[in-house]
């Protein structure tokens, strides 16, 4: 389970929840060029392991 939560901090769900803790030069390196967007939340990014349940756009 550790190993999941490890993973789940680069996702776009997890690193968007709180705007207090918003790293925006990190979000910005992701999003940019975004080719995929989650199921589920509908954010989008470059690279499919960012997202929870990436579709290709």
């Amino acid at each position: 389970m550790a190993k999941h939560a490890a993973a789940h901090g680069t996702k776009m769900c997890a690193l968007t929840c709180c705007s207090c803790n918003m790293d925006l030069k990190k979000i910005t390196g992701i999003v940019t060029e975004a080719k995929y967007m989650c199921k589920v939340c509908g954010h989008v990014a470059a690279k499919a392991a960012n997202l929870c349940q990436p579709t290709a756009l």
